[in-house]
């Protein structure tokens, strides 16, 4: 799982997307900053089982969004990311 936190962030503007090697994350906060991020994985997922949600709490860095990943082949991935920078 990954989790994205950001201040004051607008719920309604929260967009996860999936594909077989990659998600992204879109949003943006109370006063309309964008935020945008999008992962090539280093191994393959299933876009149809992997899924989001709004944490119920906010913690200090802000409110959360949870991104579960399921994973094509049930393994220990030694990183996340094709290129971690």
């Amino acid at each position: 799982f990954v989790t994205i936190s950001v201040r004051n962030l607008k719920t309604d503007s929260v967009s996860v997307g999936f594909s077989a090697d990659d998600f992204f994350f879109s949003a943006s906060d109370s006063k309309d900053k964008a935020y945008k991020l999008n992962f090539e994985l280093f191994q393959d997922i299933t876009p149809t089982e992997s899924n989001w949600e709004l944490l119920q709490r906010g913690d200090r860095w802000g409110d959360s969004v949870l991104v579960t990943l399921s994973k094509v082949f049930p393994m220990v991935w030694g990183t996340l990311l094709v290129n971690p920078k």
